[in-house]
């Protein structure tokens, strides 16, 4: 009776001892892994959300960016419209204002060829030397002063294209030295921050395998702890009754089996829930990362395409504004050339005309000297002939008194009368002969009086033609500097227009810069975002490895702890039930060992993914570094050159 009740007492006390080992060892199980299930759980959704969150406001940068971008874009176009508008509405207006000044020009000269021509033609021998002398100065004057304007246009222009040389250089400099600093800038930012991640990451990797070494430590304590008392159970119960104890070994290790066997399937069917966990959080997580890395090129390759875009279309409207400023300019060049050398071929004409007309007058006024001198000679012939005449006359009044008295003889002594009257007929003829001599001496000398005058006024109105063609000269004079400044003026106006647009180009180009930096910030943001990513899957990956160093170490327990000889029989098996758990326990640490080998190529290919991420970052920065450099040195051919060599570098060592 004693020994039924003691054995029913040490029975009780065994089944709950091992009811008790065994749950204590499997809720601290199940316990520590629903531990790490749920830090990875909460790890990985972190991950994934901390990702999208960075993704999404990546995204709405990005998009107000574009947005900006086009913004900007619209409201440089509209001002470019605009300037093009004020320009060609200044160009039309001085077109207009040129070709109005130009017709009246015509029609003034017109005017003045045919007043010329009017007054030129009664212009005489003594201004002939004065107007030759005026028309000389008036040439060499002319002539200096186009010399003059010429040299000055020339000095102008090498003046201009000097500036805006040094203007480019000094852009071009200032550039290149901004464009090196913030290279070197962000480099060095790039390496501290590197450095410092790293620093941070082997800290906290030190901190973990203190701690992770700690808890082993406590862990492999408790264990020998259970062990030896539970070994202290089962030699008092041997020593209590062998049948008994073998029944109740036989009982206890049907349970333990059954209950082994719930454990390893629970225990698989949670590491299949972990790893199919860690394979949607890797997938999840290799996903975003390859969609925000096509994303990120996408936009990239979008927005350099724009930059390039955009810049060869203003750089080829500036080219092809300034080649439409050249031209006018050349044009109006070529215009105010014509127009002067029109005007010489023209004063050369009348000139020539002048000459001409002097060379007539001159010829004419010989003919009227000749004529003069011939009727002077006449009239000294008709004074000589009127002397002569007198002389007769008296000899004849002296003959008729004569002739008188012999009348009165006669008439005394006996009248003949025939020869009387034959006198008297010869004295009337003689008489009207002097009277026609002297009325065409008369109307002669008149007449000569009146060409004589005549000859006067000429003289006096040619000198006046003389001083009207000399103030028109200078009027001419004048309107030639008149259009000379408005020239001047508008080619100063095409240079300010050209240095707008210049300082448009820069201030664009500014912009770009600023973005493309802008778009670095936010991908260095996104890259660290994926470096923390990258550092809590090693953690992750160092708290495997740690699970599987303590799965090998139950593994090596359960391996030492493995009966020999006659501890290998059915007695030997039955008393030590903690032994053959242990077994069971090794070959759940193998199944357990596959899970971990899995989730640690999982881990494997998230780090690759990372390390391509960081290539890909890299080679992005490369590439805009080259094309900001491409877009600072657009205006240099050198330089492009040796972007096109770089570009070629670049490409060589992505292929290979």
């Amino acid at each position: 009776m004693h020994e039924e009740r003691m054995k029913s007492i040490s029975q009780d006390y065994e089944t709950e001892i091992e009811s008790l080992r065994g749950d204590a060892f499997f809720k601290r199980k199940y316990e520590e892994l629903e531990t790490q299930h749920n830090e990875l759980q909460t790890s990985s959704s972190e991950a994934a959300e901390g990702h999208s969150k960075a993704l999404e406001a990546a995204k709405a940068e990005h998009a107000a960016a574009v947005a900006a971008l086009e913004e900007k874009e619209a409201e440089h176009q509209k001002n470019l419209d605009a300037l093009r508008a004020s320009h060609a509405e200044e160009l039309e207006s001085a077109k207009n204002s040129a070709s109005g000044d130009h017709d009246a020009h015509i029609a003034e000269l017109d005017s003045l060829k045919e007043n010329h021509a009017k007054q030129l033609e009664v212009i005489k021998n003594e201004g002939a030397s004065t107007h030759a002398e005026e028309l000389e100065s008036i040439k060499a004057a002319h002539a200096s002063v186009l010399d003059a304007l010429k040299k000055e246009h020339d000095e102008e222009k090498e003046k201009l294209v000097a500036g805006h040389k040094s203007e480019l250089a000094s852009v071009k400099d200032a550039s290149e030295t901004t464009h090196a600093t913030e290279i070197a800038r962000l480099m060095s930012e790039l390496d501290s921050a590197r450095e410092s991640g790293e620093t941070a990451h082997a800290i906290e990797l030190e901190s973990l395998k203190a701690k992770l070494e700690a808890e082993k430590d406590a862990s492999d304590k408790e264990h020998a702890e259970a062990l030896a008392k539970a070994q202290e159970g089962i030699e008092a119960a041997k020593n209590a009754g062998d049948e008994a104890h073998a029944a109740e070994i036989a009982k206890l290790k049907a349970d333990l089996e059954a209950a082994r066997d719930a454990a390893k399937k629970s225990l698989e069917a949670e590491l299949e829930t972990a790893k199919e966990e860690v394979e949607k959080a890797r997938e999840s997580n290799s996903q975003a990362i390859e969609m925000a890395r096509y994303e990120l090129e996408k936009n990239h390759a979008d927005e350099v395409e724009k930059l390039l875009e955009f810049n060869g279309e203003v750089i080829e409207r500036m080219k092809r504004e300034g080649g439409d400023a050249k031209k006018e300019l050349e044009e109006m060049t070529l215009a105010h050339t014509k127009t002067i050398e029109d005007m010489m071929a023209e004063h050369r004409s009348n000139n020539s005309h002048l000459e001409d007309k002097l060379a007539q007058q001159a010829a004419s006024n010989a003919e009227l000297e000749a004529s003069l001198k011939a009727a002077q000679e006449s009239l000294a012939k008709a004074q000589q002939e009127v002397e002569d005449l007198s002389q007769r006359l008296a000899q004849e009044k002296t003959e008729r008194f004569t002739a008188l008295a012999e009348l009165e003889e006669a008439k005394n002594t006996k009248p003949d009368t025939s020869e009387a009257d034959a006198l008297k007929r010869e004295l009337a003829t003689t008489k009207k002969f002097h009277e026609d001599v002297m009325h065409s001496l008369d109307l002669e000398l008149k007449g000569t009086q009146n060409m004589l005058e005549e000859r006067r006024n000429e003289v006096v109105a040619s000198q006046k033609q003389v001083a009207s063609l000399t103030e028109d000269l200078a009027l001419v004079k004048k309107e030639l500097e008149a259009f000379q400044a408005q020239a001047d003026a508008s080619k100063k106006t095409a240079s300010a227009d050209y240095q707008d647009l210049n300082d448009s180009m820069t201030a664009l180009v500014e912009e770009a810069t600023t973005k493309a930096k802008d778009l670095q910030a936010k991908l260095d943001e996104t890259v660290a975002k994926v470096e923390d990513s990258e550092k809590k899957i090693e953690v992750l990956e160092a708290q495997l490895k740690v699970k599987d160093a303590e799965i090998a170490e139950a593994k090596a327990n359960a391996a030492v702890a493995k009966p020999k000889g006659l501890s290998a029989s059915r007695f030997a098996n039955a008393d030590d039930g903690d032994n053959a758990a242990a077994n069971e326990d090794a070959a759940e640490g193998e199944e357990i060992d596959d899970h971990s080998s899995a989730a640690l190529a999982s881990i494997s290919k998230a780090r690759l993914t990372a390390k391509q991420m960081d290539t890909l970052d890299r080679e992005m920065r490369d590439r805009n570094l080259l094309i900001l450099k491409s877009i600072t040195d657009v205006k240099s051919p050198k330089l492009g050159g040796e972007h096109h060599y770089e570009q070629q570098q670049f490409e060589q060592s992505q292929f290979s």
